[in-house]
Parts: structure tokens; C-alpha cells; sequence
């Protein structure tokens, strides 16, 4: 679905699909940017069964599909990707994270630390939203971290992509408007063209870059 009015064609995003947007924005992220990492994937979880179980009931469990696994020699972090509209439920009077969530999250770290190592551990990481309270927090359970974090999507550009919720704009609204952005981003990739056909480089005499000036050697050392 599309908007024909203006210069830009936006796309109407589902709630499904920014979620799957987001999940791959992660595993790319961590993908980019934590070479050093020995696995970075969306994995599934083995069942931690114990004895032997007709093969023909095995089906009945569901998968265990994690969005983000990533592996350091020993240790294992496991992230899942939550784009909501709300970070957090209303139970008996208070705000509390989403129990499935929770539940959830603990069931792939339990069962991939099938040997009690405490090396398993697991993040909810939701999109920041317009409430007040975000959920920042971290956990000791049975022996393993679990916690949840918030996400801030102060994103610039991601591919060609146009989309505007409540949540997220692409481009930034912004972005045409702050030299702090553009110089560096310019230096980077001076051929880069926006979604709407302008290219970086091209916006940049119309904006004051006093007070801008590239780090040297000796500033980056102090």
C-alpha cells in the first residue's frame, strides 16, 4: 500500500512486518559491527529432553525459534526482538513486562544451557516507545542473566526504505536539517542518495556547519 500524494511514496508498514523489520536490524547490527562474534544468527533451541520419548508425540512441541543468537567462545546471548506499542502490561496495579515475553525468553535460556553452566543468558530488547517508563532491567534467574532492554530507533536511513508509525520514521524527519549528521555521513558516503533522490553531498551548502570540525589524531587521544 502506498500514498501517491507528495514527493515521497510511503509505504504502510504492518505491525508485522516492522517487527520482522526490526528483528533483521539487530541480527544485521551485531552481524556488521561484532565481527569477533563466533555465531551470529536467528538459531533454533534444542528441547532439553530427558530419556526416551515416542518420536510421534515429539511433534507436538513447538519450535523454538530464536530472533537473535549469538555465541562468544563459552558464552551464548540470546535476544529477542520486541516491537510493540506498548513495552509493558497493567497486572494487579502495577506495570510489569509482558509474562509471555518473560516466559519465553527464560524457556530458550534454560534449555540451551542444557548443562546448568550459567553461560546462557537471555535480553527482551524492545523498541522504545512514547511511555514513560521503559523497561531497563536485569535478572539472576536460576543461575542464568535474563533481562530486558530499550531500544532508542534514532535511525538516519535503512536501505531505500520510506515508512512513518508512530514508532519510527524513514528517513529521519530530520535528517536534511543537521549538519552534525550530514558532514560526517558525506565524508563516509558522498554518493549516498536519499529514498527521495537527493543525493547526501548535495544538501550540505545549505546548512551552517559552524561549530563542525573533523577530530584529529591528538583530540581523539585526550
Amino acid at each position: 500500500q502506498t500514498t501517491e500524494n507528495g514527493s515521497y511514496k510511503m509505504t504502510a508498514f504492518s505491525d508485522e512486518r516492522m517487527a520482522k523489520l526490526y528483528e533483521r536490524f539487530i541480527l544485521e547490527y551485531y552481524r556488521q559491527n561484532h565481527p569477533y562474534l563466533t555465531e551470529v544468527k536467528a538459531a533454533q533451541v534444542k528441547w532439553d529432553l530427558v530419556g526416551e520419548h515416542d518420536a510421534a508425540m515429539l511433534r507436538f512441541l513447538p519450535a523454538m525459534q530464536t530472533d537473535i543468537f549469538l555465541r562468544f567462545r563459552e558464552k551464548v546471548l540470546i535476544l529477542d526482538a520486541k516491537y510493540y506499542s506498548q513495552t509493558l502490561q497493567q497486572q494487579f496495579n502495577k506495570e510489569t513486562l509482558h509474562s509471555a515475553n518473560l516466559y519465553q525468553i527464560y524457556t530458550y535460556v534454560k534449555n540451551q544451557d542444557a548443562a546448568h553452566t550459567g553461560n546462557v543468558s537471555g535480553l527482551l530488547v524492545y523498541a522504545k516507545t512514547q511511555e514513560a517508563i521503559t523497561p531497563n532491567c536485569l535478572f539472576n534467574l536460576g543461575g542464568n542473566q535474563i533481562g530486558a532492554r530499550t531500544l532508542d530507533l534514532d535511525l538516519l536511513l535503512y536501505d531505500n526504505e520510506c515508512m512513518q508509525d508512530d514508532r519510527l520514521t524513514l528517513p529521519h524527519p530530520r535528517l536534511h536539517e543537521r549538519a552534525f549528521v550530514l558532514v560526517p555521513l558525506a565524508d563516509i558516503a558522498p554518493q549516498l542518495t536519499l529514498p527521495n533522490g537527493c543525493r547526501v553531498a548535495s544538501l550540505l551548502p545549505a546548512l551552517s556547519t559552524e561549530g563542525l570540525w573533523p577530530l584529529s589524531h591528538s583530540d581523539v587521544k585526550k
